[in-house]
């Protein structure tokens, strides 16, 4: 199991870069934690195209409605980074989301536009970032505002990670457990 690199699409300049980069970094504390060799590999940054935006929009809007966007519409200067991890930090307004592609052996992760409520307050986009790598590494939803992966269909919503203090939320232990699991030293 290699360790895949990430590749960030985003705008010069996007603080949410740095968020990113430490919510990566989050993850694999966590993992050398448990023991696992796993890790997130390389960041790179790769300009944001308009493509990857609406990309991200219409792909929100399939999984909200249940419908199958299909690995052909993936466009293609995304489907270049097989292996990878790629995260666009969009501009518009949508639904962030986690997915991956069989066909193209890469994760996407989505991230809305930092001015959208309620990513205007301090804390939230760093953990929204955090929770879709969560899921990115295999963990699902619990139900518990207190930790990081909570999540539909329970009353979790990214206003809940709002911090006065910069902090990523923490795991429950079967996550960890499950993580143990699923990425065991190699």
């Amino acid at each position: 199991m290699r360790n895949p690199e990430i590749v960030i699409l985003a705008e010069a300049g996007d603080p949410r870069i740095a968020m990113t980069q430490k919510a990566i970094a989050f993850w694999n504390e966590e993992l050398s934690n448990i023991g696992s060799g796993f890790r997130f590999g390389s960041t790179r940054i790769a300009p944001l195209a308009r493509a990857d935006e609406t990309y991200a929009v219409n792909r929100s809007r399939a999984m909200i409605d249940n419908r199958d966007y299909g690995p052909e519409n993936v466009p293609h200067h995304i489907r270049r980074y097989c292996g990878a991890v790629v995260i666009i930090l969009a501009n518009n307004n949508f639904v962030s989301f986690a997915a991956g592609s069989r066909t193209y052996g890469l994760a996407l992760v989505a991230i809305k536009g930092g001015r959208f409520n309620p990513f205007h307050l301090p804390n939230v986009t760093q953990n929204v970032i955090a929770h879709e790598l969560g899921h990115v590494l295999g963990l699902r939803y619990n139900a518990d505002p207190t930790m990081l992966m909570c999540g539909r269909p329970t009353d979790c919503r990214p206003d809940k990670f709002y911090s006065a203090t910069p902090r990523i939320f923490p795991l429950a232990n079967y996550e960890r457990e499950r993580l143990k699991a699923k990425y065991p030293r190699y």
